[in-house]
């Protein structure tokens, strides 16, 4: 996610569901956080206004198999197939509903 305000939002969620958060809008961001001792488990993607780089963090998070769920602006077919292509779990439309939202994550974190 590149907005401060969505990944603040995200991470208030997860954690009151007792999940650890960490927000990453940058390739070198997830690259640190692949590095650590204790990896993420699940990616959240919103690549919505993302450059190309989306994908490429797509393969990384991929390539270490570590599920993620995309969120995509309405009517964003290409993008929708796209993330599909390149291994999301799930492609969740905007706007989502946060109670949904929370519940695949939920799931898929367990």
């Amino acid at each position: 996610m590149r907005k401060p305000g969505n990944i603040r939002v995200m991470q208030h969620a997860l954690d009151h569901l007792g999940h650890s958060s960490k927000g990453i809008s940058t390739e070198a961001e997830l690259q640190a956080a692949l590095a650590e001792p204790i990896s993420p488990r699940l990616g959240v993607v919103d690549v919505t206004d993302f450059s190309t780089d989306v994908w490429s963090m797509c393969t990384r998070l991929q390539n270490h198999n570590i599920p993620f769920i995309v969120l995509s602006a309405p009517q964003t077919l290409n993008l929708d197939n796209h993330s599909l292509a390149y291994g999301a779990t799930s492609v969740l439309r905007k706007p989502i509903a946060k109670s949904a939202l929370l519940q695949l994550i939920h799931g898929l974190a367990a």
